[in-house]
C-alpha cells in the first residue's frame, strides 16, 4: 500500500500526504456542502415556484410586475448561491486539506519511524511540528519504542560494572 504521494513537487498530487485518507476526507466534506448548498437552492426555487402558481391561481396576467419580480428574484438567488457554493467548495477543499496534513503529517512520520525501527535501524524519538495532532500519541510511542532501549542500557550498565571490578 503506498501511501506518499509521486507527483510533481507543487503539483496538486503533491499536496496530498496520504492520499487514501486524504481523498476521503475531501470527499465527504465536499458531499456535505453540496448538499447544504442545493438543498438551499431547491429551497429557494421551491418557494420561487409556489410563489408562481399562487400569482396564476389569482388570475395575475402573465406579463404582471409580481411575475417579472420573481423572475428577477430567481436570478439573484441562483446567481448568490452559485458564487456562495463555489466559494464554499473552495474554502472546503483548503481548509481539509491544511487540517488533513496536521492529521496525516504525523501518522505518515509515525509509520516511517516505526517502519525503520522494525527494521532493527537504530531508535530515535519521533519528531512531529508543533501545530501537528497527535503529540500525546508520539509521546506514548516514544515513551514504548524507548523503554527497551533504556532497559538494555541499564542491564548492560551493572554488567560491565562488575566486570570492570574482576578484572581490577
Amino acid at each position: 500500500m503506498e501511501t506518499l504521494s509521486k507527483g510533481k513537487r507543487g503539483g496538486p498530487r503533491s499536496w496530498l500526504i496520504y492520499p487514501e485518507i486524504q481523498l476521503r476526507l475531501l470527499a465527504v466534506n465536499l458531499i456535505a456542502v453540496l448538499f447544504v448548498g442545493f438543498s438551499a437552492l431547491a429551497g429557494l426555487l421551491f418557494a420561487a415556484r409556489k410563489l408562481r402558481d399562487l400569482g396564476l391561481k389569482g388570475n395575475l396576467p402573465a406579463d404582471h410586475p409580481f411575475f417579472e419580480f420573481l423572475a428577477l428574484q430567481n436570478a439573484s438567488f441562483v446567481g448568490t448561491v452559485g458564487v456562495v457554493l463555489a466559494l464554499a467548495v473552495v474554502i472546503s477543499i483548503v481548509g481539509t486539506l491544511l487540517v488533513s496534513h496536521k492529521l496525516v503529517g504525523p501518522l505518515y512520520r509515525i509509520r516511517k519511524d516505526l517502519t525503520e525501527l522494525d527494521s532493527g535501524k537504530a531508535i530515535q524519538p519521533i519528531r512531529i511540528r508543533d501545530g501537528d495532532y497527535l503529540h500525546e500519541l508520539v509521546q506514548l510511542i516514544n515513551r514504548c519504542a524507548l523503554k527497551p532501549a533504556k532497559q538494555v542500557a541499564r542491564k548492560r550498565a551493572p554488567a560491565s560494572k562488575s566486570a570492570r571490578r574482576r578484572s581490577a
